[in-house]
């Protein structure tokens, strides 16, 4: 007969991992989904941060795309493009900065649970920054080949009329 924790599961798979969260539950371990993790991660200030970066990143590329003109604007291409980047790789050395810090501070043997948990934190927000300038990238390159083959055809049109 099932237990009232168990939800009516009855196969032993089932009643062991059943067992196992009700343990986790019971000594006050709380999962989380891996979208909770990932905010979590990221904190409220590069969780506005990057995703700002990403946009704001985004439209000066299609400005750039777009309204640029002379070698500038692909110097400029290659400076916007990496904010998100540069900005997850700063939140990535503070984090590990934090987690030395456990280290050197904590008293005593670190935990080697906290250590990853730590380390892993501070690897989520450069992913995130790749993440959030896919999109800047996409456009950099569809919109300057585009430019360069427009370009090509202008001058073979101009060469023409000559």
């Amino acid at each position: 007969m099932p237990s009232s924790k168990s939800g009516g599961i009855t196969g032993p798979d089932e009643r062991i991992e059943v067992d196992r969260l009700n343990k986790m539950q019971d000594q006050g371990i709380v999962q989380h989904s891996m979208l909770q993790w990932l905010f979590a991660s990221l904190g409220p200030i590069y969780g506005i941060l990057l995703p700002l970066a990403g946009f704001v990143s985004f439209f000066i590329v299609l400005l750039l795309v777009f309204r640029g003109k002379g070698p500038m604007a692909a110097a400029s291409l290659i400076l916007v493009l990496m904010a998100p980047v540069m900005i997850g790789v700063f939140a990535y050395l503070q984090g590990i900065i934090e987690s030395y810090y456990v280290v050197a501070f904590g008293g005593g043997t670190p935990d080697p649970n906290k250590m990853t948990e730590f380390l892993a934190s501070a690897m989520v927000a450069p992913m995130m920054g790749m993440l959030f300038s896919v999109p800047s990238y996409f456009v950099a390159v569809v919109g300057t080949m585009a430019r360069s083959f427009s370009s090509k055809e202008a001058k073979n049109d101009n060469q023409a009329d000559v």
